[in-house]
């Protein structure tokens, strides 16, 4: 259900277009600011080189901030931009938009 909903929003979304693991890492950062990019990995279930990538084209496309762990200077913490809050919250609004059109196309049974 998720993947019909990002295909039918994807076509009236401003910027650059955004793969779904780049959708659901945004999401973790606004959810969990300043998670560090092995912990992302974790929660995604992907590799950390996986995530690493997604990292830097979200950084490059300022969706993302990378900013070194004043505990672990080895360590980079996640934060989001405004463009990536602005967008997730256009996202939001718009798939629970489509999500009520079609289930008020339903009928009582």
């Amino acid at each position: 259900m998720r993947r019909l909903i990002r295909r039918r929003l994807r076509r009236g979304t401003p910027g650059p277009s955004l793969r779904g693991a780049e959708v659901d890492l945004l999401r973790l950062v606004v959810d969990r600011p300043g998670i560090g990019v092995s912990e992302a990995a974790k929660e995604l279930y992907l590799a950390g080189n996986s995530v690493s990538t997604l990292v830097n084209r979200l950084v490059a496309d300022g969706y993302l901030i990378r900013e070194t762990d004043p505990a672990d200077r080895r360590a980079a913490r996640l934060l989001s931009t405004r463009a990536a809050d602005a967008r997730l919250s256009d996202w939001r609004q718009r798939s629970a938009a489509l999500v009520r059109g079609q289930v008020a196309r339903l009928d009582a049974a």
